[in-house]
């Protein structure tokens, strides 16, 4: 299970990630809110709670700040408004993209995304036009010790992962969001390993390859978009164009 496809598109993913932090618990309280009103406040029967409260976790967002958020969620406070809006394109090159919002005004959000995709040279698609080329999952991450990484990476096969890949002590996992509990509960087995960085991901199914120039202007976009204070993640196929000896 190399994963190739998919994990070239995830690295680039994480490679354009927003580099203003300053808005990330905001993000976080959002998709949060958003988890709750679609599927209540138990994490246990609500996969997307539960991948949001991870993330959060990961990046060290208080747990009384979480359950805070929580509770916004499930009372009646107007703060806790809060919208998802799901935009899909394509970019210049033919390269597609999803980008996920949470928003407390639609307006605001919609004139600020169409100004960018119209910046960039990108046209808006109609919705599920992009759907067919992307699949889900939850993207998780373990560091994890060579002393222990041949343990680690046959509980990761055996309790039913759908693509992996290690890199730099860390091993990098794709789950189907409708098994994360039971792939979790069998790899906590292992004393010592610790899941962190949780995060729902659309995985291109095949790249779109751009060259040097076009590829720039991809990531600058993507960039761009994943500033912006509304948007909780970008999702592209674009991908670099392969050398000519590259037979990776």
């Amino acid at each position: 299970m190399s994963g190739h496809s998919k994990w070239s598109t995830i690295k680039r993913k994480k490679g354009a990630v927003d580099a203003n932090r300053g808005n990330l618990f905001s993000k976080l309280s959002k998709e949060i809110i958003i988890a709750v009103k679609q599927g209540g406040e138990n994490s246990d029967s609500n996969p997307r709670l539960r991948t949001a409260i991870a993330k959060a976790r990961s990046c060290n967002m208080p747990s009384q700040n979480i359950q805070r958020v929580i509770k916004r969620a499930v009372g009646d406070d107007k703060d806790a408004q809060v919208f998802e809006m799901v935009y899909e394109g394509f970019g210049v090159g033919g390269y597609s993209l999803i980008v996920k919002c949470a928003t407390d005004n639609k307006n605001r959000t919609n004139s600020d995304i169409k100004h960018l995709f119209s910046k960039y040279g990108a046209s808006l698609g109609k919705p599920g036009s992009n759907a067919p080329f992307f699949s889900h999952f939850i993207h998780i991450e373990f560091e994890v010790m060579k002393d222990k990484l041949e343990k680690v990476l046959d509980a990761i096969i055996e309790h039913g992962a759908d693509d992996y890949t290690y890199e730099e002590g860390v091993v990098h996992v794709l789950v189907d969001p409708k098994s994360d509990s039971e792939f979790l509960k069998g790899v906590r087995d292992i004393e010592g390993i610790e899941a962190k960085n949780f995060e729902m991901q659309c995985i291109a199914n095949e790249g779109v390859e751009l060259d040097d120039e076009l590829y720039k202007k991809a990531m600058n976009f993507i960039q761009a978009l994943e500033e912006h204070d509304d948007v909780q993640g970008v999702y592209t196929s674009a991908t670099p164009l392969k050398a000519k000896n590259d037979i990776s």
